[in-house]
């Protein structure tokens, strides 16, 4: 159905409404989702559960996972509750050539197949990056925010998102890539209850929050890398940093019809909302049916904006650690 309307030269989320689903901790597992998975290592994130499992274990519970908690079925259900898209994270190791880290690239390619046969489409998003760009488990690795600082590590995050648009810019299913999940601003940095709890306090030596000046630089250099590649049609997607208000009018500098700038997608401290991350007032007038909230958002970024993680279940009412709603 969807594929049909792209081929016209329909977009989604500007000629028909985005009705999407975030299918967390399949490839990038985040604890507070299924504390089970970390039982046997005893860790807190995802990186350290790699380096301290035995190598053949690791494998065996990330192969039995990744075949398990999402499948076919799940997309045909998705597809028959009148869901459109599906946006799927994806590690920076995705391609199996992190040494110690199982990749993951067949269970995408098996994901944009099911899509293919369901009529939905994919939004790819990168979510982690070697270092972090957020100090959060669904970066990869607790209190450690350092990437930024490692050239060589910003650049192969860049080559990972221009193998994957390699990988998938013909499939029918593709809607398009999100360049990075959550690089944090210095305000949630400082409030964030991860900050300061690194296992290794080494390791997390220079962390910090992603200046303005440096996300901005490294959007524009992913969204030519990646326009160069994609099709026209395919949507390019940037996560707003936790600031809002800091995009009016940055996006007009680029292609306004396939740029999808960045979206709400907030966290503040004491919410973590069960497939969204979205700033408490934004959510209490979400929840309470003013539609005025996504208004506001929409009117910093030309009407683009993607809440591309939201849920009214929070995190403590699915069984997470996170706080609820006061």
């Amino acid at each position: 159905r969807q594929h049909a309307a792209k081929g016209a030269g329909m977009t989604l989320g500007v000629d028909e409404k985005i009705n999407g689903v975030n299918l967390g901790n399949w490839l990038v597992l985040e604890k507070w989702m299924k504390p089970a998975l970390f039982e046997e290592c005893g860790e807190d994130d995802e990186i350290w559960m790699h380096r301290t499992m035995e190598p053949s274990r690791l494998e065996a519970l990330l192969r039995r996972h990744r075949e398990t908690y999402v499948t076919e079925r799940d997309f045909i259900a998705i597809a028959s509750h009148g869901y459109n898209l599906v946006r799927i994270p994806v590690p920076y190791f995705v391609f199996g050539d992190v040494e110690g880290y199982p990749g993951c690239i067949e269970y995408v390619d098996r994901a944009f197949a099911w899509a293919d046969r369901c009529g939905l489409q994919v939004l790819l998003d990168l979510h982690t990056v070697p270092g972090s760009q957020n100090g959060y488990d669904n970066g990869g690795i607790t209190g450690v925010c350092t990437w930024r600082k490692d050239p060589e590590a910003v650049e192969y995050a860049l080559t990972v998102l221009e193998r994957l648009a390699k990988r998938y810019r013909n499939e029918p299913a593709l809607y398009g890539m999100e360049v990075l999940n959550e690089p944090i601003s210095w305000l949630v940095y400082r409030t964030a209850p991860s900050t300061g709890h690194a296992k290794d306090k080494e390791e997390a030596k220079g962390s910090g929050h992603v200046p303005m000046r440096f996300l901005k630089d490294l959007y524009r250099d992913a969204y030519r890398r990646l326009r160069a590649i994609l099709k026209p049609e395919s949507v390019i997607v940037f996560h707003d940093g936790f600031r809002l208000g800091a995009w009016r009018g940055w996006e007009g500098r680029h292609d306004e019809r396939h740029v999808g700038p960045a979206h709400l997608h907030h966290r503040h401290g004491d919410i973590r909302t069960g497939a969204c991350d979205v700033a408490v007032p934004v959510v209490r007038r979400i929840q309470q049916g003013d539609d005025s909230a996504g208004r506001t958002a929409c009117s910093c970024h030309g009407g683009r904006v993607v809440p591309d993680e939201y849920s009214r279940a929070t995190a403590a009412r699915c069984g997470g650690t996170q706080g609820d709603l006061p």
